[in-house]
């Protein structure tokens, strides 16, 4: 009897140790579930905010490179590309004639109604894109003010004139850069310039016409010296939609 008082004592203390251990470890067992519940939680959030971020921001996709397409078509089409007031540096220097030397100068040159009569484009792309620009039997329309001074004598004046038969070729180059910026470069330039009339209108202006056009050679020079940059500088301008 006595025996089987303690085994009953055994049993009940060992089923309550048993529900002891099985609620406080079920209490721990389920708070390290809940944590971990918890930061999956975070971790799922995460990754869907930051998918949602990377699909809402604009991506930038490179464009292809066809600025020296755009510009060769520019070029081919002269109708459109009107060159027109540019203005040219001034030409001065020294005509020597007997008795002393003939100071000249002609100032605020402008260029009008450049004409191109034949024009060529040819484009190549390797090893830079080069574009290779041509005019044949191009003429202008040249305004400006003179100025002589012989002995003691010193007369300015207004003229015009026209330059034809020119001849351009140009070479641009246009490098691809990491800016996204694509500048083009006047690389090679050959100009020429073959006939040049100038005449003024006044009093005395059959003896300024010869003076004039007695400077041909001078005047030839001046301009060929400056139709590629001012040329080139000035189709640039026109190659801004390409990029």
């Amino acid at each position: 009897m006595k025996f089987n008082n303690i085994a009953a004592e055994y049993d009940l203390l060992k089923t309550g140790l048993t529900d002891i251990n099985e609620t406080y470890f079920g209490k721990v067992f389920n708070t390290s579930q809940a944590k971990r519940a918890y930061w999956l939680l975070i971790i799922a959030f995460s990754v869907v905010l930051f998918i949602w971020v990377r699909q809402g921001k604009p991506t930038t996709t490179e464009k292809p490179f066809d600025a020296p397409e755009c510009i060769a078509k520019i070029l081919n089409n002269t109708d459109n590309l009107q060159l027109k007031n540019i203005s040219l540096d001034d030409i001065s220097g020294e005509w020597k004639i007997p008795f002393s030397d003939v100071n000249y100068a002609l100032l605020h040159l402008k260029m009008y109604q450049f004409a191109m009569a034949t024009t060529t484009v040819q484009l190549t792309k390797f090893p830079n894109t080069v574009i290779r620009f041509g005019i044949e039997h191009g003429s202008f329309v040249i305004d400006g003010d003179y100025g002589f001074r012989y002995l003691m004598i010193d007369e300015s004046g207004h003229f015009t004139g026209k330059a034809t038969d020119i001849y351009l070729d140009l070479n641009l180059v246009v490098p691809k850069t990491n800016g996204g910026k694509t500048p083009v470069i006047i690389q090679d330039c050959t100009a020429s310039v073959y006939h040049v009339s100038l005449s003024t209108k006044g009093k005395l202006a059959l003896v300024f016409n010869i003076l004039l056009n007695s400077l041909k050679e001078s005047t030839i020079k001046g301009w060929q010296s400056q139709l590629c940059s001012k040329i080139g500088t000035e189709l640039i301008k026109h190659f801004e939609t390409c990029f």
